[in-house]
């Protein structure tokens, strides 16, 4: 619990400061083009993910001051709703101006690499949750591949001879001149090998998981069961976002919206269950949710066996369906 009232307020001014970000990036996103309502309660989705991360996160720290998630999900939604206001306000004037101001070049730089603010947070969420704490001391390796994932990254891209900005596309040239006169190998050639140790120190992430869960007493165990409820919604909507799209493509907008719900919900249980706030069985849940599942897909395939069939009917009869 927070004993110094001289530091109790910093959770909640630092979600303050994330929530005015957040709509100020939500704000700037509607004065663009005109946009489909489905594309704006992504925007606002999106908002409300940057929200719920600091919010969640400023409630566990008002009564766990040191607990290490809730402040990773302040470094979360801090990034996101806050750095992110800055960075959507500053953004869009820098590349129409002959000489960028040194801002201007640092507002870039920070577009190019500030994602892994929510990538890096997350790695380590699953590294700790819900004790705060590694399984052994011997995972601390784990915590040093994330660590030098991120600093190859933003050495390399610091040392790029351009700053990119990964949404629109744009860059500028780097203004380190030691750096860019530097024969530096392509940025793309460096992304490769990266990926890969990305990706393997995120399997060994998800793998802790899991071990975790098998060594879990009954109370860890349900603190578990809502984090990977989540999971699992989000892994089913994105599979099957990903079910039929070509490369390149996206999904569409309304599963967008679908899967903008389902990240809202990470740091929703992750709060629920640090906090413990009727921490019920969710397994029940799980059950009710996999039967109503099998019970929809069921009435689908009768409403559409039976739609054929009809159709069928009625061409075998002579007649055409209106």
């Amino acid at each position: 619990m927070i004993t110094n009232n001289r530091t109790a307020w910093l959770p909640w001014a630092l979600a303050f400061i994330a929530t005015i970000g957040a709509l100020v990036t939500f704000v700037d996103a509607l004065s663009g083009p005109q946009i489909s309502a489905i594309a704006i309660a992504g925007i606002a989705l999106d908002a409300v993910f940057k929200i719920a991360f600091a919010f969640v996160g400023a409630l566990i720290l008002s009564r766990l001051a040191r607990n290490r998630i809730g402040w990773l999900l302040m470094v979360i939604g801090f990034s996101l709703g806050g750095l992110g206001g800055f960075v959507s306000l500053a953004k869009p004037d820098i590349f129409d101006v002959a000489d960028p101001a040194p801002l201007d070049y640092l507002v870039v730089w920070l577009s190019g690499w500030s994602w892994w603010l929510l990538v890096g947070p997350l790695l380590l969420l699953l590294l700790i949750f819900p004790t705060g704490r590694l399984l052994s001391r011997r995972w601390r390796w784990v915590v040093g591949m994330i660590g030098l994932v991120f600093v190859f990254f933003l050495a390399a891209v610091t040392a790029s001879p351009e700053w990119q900005d990964p949404e629109t596309g744009k860059s500028i040239p780097n203004p380190i001149v030691a750096l860019r006169t530097w024969a530096a190998p392509p940025l793309e050639v460096l992304l490769g090998p990266w990926a890969i140790a990305l990706a393997g120190t995120a399997l060994l992430c998800a793998l802790s998981v899991f071990v975790r869960y098998r060594r879990a007493d009954v109370v860890e165990r349900r603190q578990l069961n809502w984090f990977l409820f989540t999971c699992a919604i989000f892994i089913a909507l994105y599979v099957v976002s990903a079910i039929g799209q070509p490369p390149g493509v996206g999904p569409p907008e309304w599963m967008g919206v679908l899967l903008s719900i389902a990240l809202v919900g990470f740091p929703v249980s992750i709060g629920i269950a640090i906090l413990r706030h009727r921490l019920f069985d969710i397994d029940l849940i799980v059950r009710r949710t996999f039967t109503y599942a099998i019970i929809s897909a069921a009435l689908a395939i009768v409403y559409f066996g039976a739609n054929l069939i009809a159709q069928g009917m009625i061409s075998a009869l002579g007649g055409q369906p209106k």
